[in-house]
């Protein structure tokens, strides 16, 4: 039987991979040099809701599948931190906000809302999954390896390699702290949320430990 938290949260994030194709400006178009080189899935945002979609359609779909205790702990937080990253550091950008406001003139009048859905919820929905569903605790070592190797992975592709074929950041909030910190800046914040994650892995380890 399917349980409910988990269709809801398969749901959740199916709404909001709907809204970034849908109510979004195409890349191609609102940033074409910071996409040029992997498209969409340059940004963190597309990549937790793809993530944490599969991960809960897997749930709703083989909820004694090994990777389900594996994997939980990227899936947490991957979605925990996209709804904290986007509201600290993200959303209120003068840059982010001002080329909102122009594709809000050029008919994207979704945008807003689309905004929200895209990130608003993925923390409730994380929340929710871990605390009202078991499952096997993973390792510490599924954490080290999935959680930082992912978060090294995806700064050292899309935002190093992307800040080489592209010749801008992915991030405006990257130029600011390169203007602020210098060529250490990007560094710095990869470093704290890549160890974010691994603590939030932990944690969500130690959870499902804990209801076992």
């Amino acid at each position: 039987m399917i349980s409910p938290v988990s269709a809801l949260c398969a749901a959740g994030f199916a709404a909001a991979l709907y809204a970034h194709r849908f109510w979004m400006p195409p890349c191609v178009l609102k940033e074409p040099e910071r996409c040029r080189a992997f498209g969409r899935l340059s940004y963190f945002t597309v990549q937790t809701n793809l993530i944490n979609f599969a991960y809960h359609t897997l749930r709703c779909l083989a909820p004694k599948h090994p990777l389900v205790g594996r994997l939980h702990p990227l899936a947490f937080a991957t979605a925990s931190m996209l709804t904290v990253l986007y509201y600290s550091l993200d959303h209120w950008n003068a840059q982010k906000a001002a080329g909102d406001r122009k594709w809000i003139a050029k008919g994207y009048t979704r945008l807003p809302l689309g905004n929200h859905v895209e990130h608003g919820h993925a923390l409730p929905l994380a929340l929710l999954d871990a605390l009202c569903l078991p499952r096997a605790a993973a390792s510490a070592s599924d954490v080290l390896w999935i959680n930082g190797g992912y978060g090294a992975a995806y700064f050292a592709v899309m935002v190093l390699l992307g800040k080489r074929l592209n010749g801008e950041w992915i991030y405006p909030v990257l130029d600011d702290l390169e203007k602020g910190f210098g060529p250490a800046g990007p560094y710095l914040l990869a470093a704290a949320i890549i160890a974010i994650s691994l603590l939030l892995g932990l944690a969500d380890r130690s959870l499902a430990a804990g209801a076992a």
